[in-house]
């Protein structure tokens, strides 16, 4: 499929376009001119050599002809200060036509009183959960998230659109020292390491990058793509 897409991409691609932004290159279907994108849900917007996807706040990292893309995507918090709430900030991400990857990403919770929410909105709605504690810096492990100080899990598939929340249970009573507040993310997999020093700063990291899976769709019951190689017609149909 990866490959066909490459190529339905290569063979449709407008002869006078040739696109970046920044450091990035834009390949059909994607583009930022009118005549040079496919649709507006294949439209980037260029701001200060930055791009956007389809004119909203999402930075897009990269694009790949392999049905994938990455962007930047936020990270929701929960802080305390002397048991009583002092920050959050609960993040809502929609993708229009795209979907969160299923397989290169995770979801994850970081803190010591920490329960992160993933609810995700497709044909019907879904809510991930992922709990982490801990009572002291020596029950952390560096590396490790399987609940102690970091918990990760993956996604649900197909979700379009998602809120990410961050909750504690007992507002970081007796671990304020170590862990002020909690942090829920989805980020690609393999680009963020958990390290027992992020349960008192990872405020500072406010973004994480994701991969979201593209493609180009003709038709839901029947797909046909057809593409010309060296002067042959291929046809190929997709039952989905």
């Amino acid at each position: 499929m990866a490959m066909i897409l490459a190529a339905v991409a290569a063979a449709a691609t407008p002869t006078v376009c040739n696109e970046s932004c920044g450091n990035l290159t834009i390949p059909y279907p994607f583009g930022t001119r009118k005549g040079c994108y496919r649709d507006e849900y294949f439209h980037i917007s260029c701001k200060d050599s930055t791009p956007f996807l389809k004119g909203g706040n999402l930075q897009v990292l990269d694009i790949s002809l392999h049905g994938e893309f990455r962007i930047s995507s936020w990270v929701a918090y929960d802080c305390y200060k002397q048991l009583v709430r002092n920050g959050y900030d609960d993040r809502s991400l929609w993708l229009f036509n795209y979907s969160i990857s299923y397989k290169r990403n995770k979801f994850m919770a970081i803190g010591c009183d920490t329960c992160g929410y993933l609810r995700g909105y497709t044909k019907q709605k879904s809510i991930t959960n992922c709990m982490a504690y801990c009572n002291t810096m020596d029950d952390v492990i560096d590396g490790f998230c399987s609940g102690v100080g970091c918990c990760e899990t993956q996604n649900p598939m197909g979700v379009l659109d998602y809120n990410l929340s961050v909750r504690s249970y007992n507002s970081h009573n007796g671990i304020l020292d170590i862990n002020p507040c909690g942090f829920a993310l989805i980020v690609e997999e393999g680009e963020y390491n958990f390290s027992k020093v992020h349960l008192y700063n990872l405020s500072d990291i406010e973004k994480m990058p994701m991969v979201v899976d593209w493609a180009i769709e003709i038709q839901r019951k029947n797909m046909r793509i057809k593409t010309q190689f060296n002067n042959s017609l291929m046809s190929i149909t997709f039952n989905l």
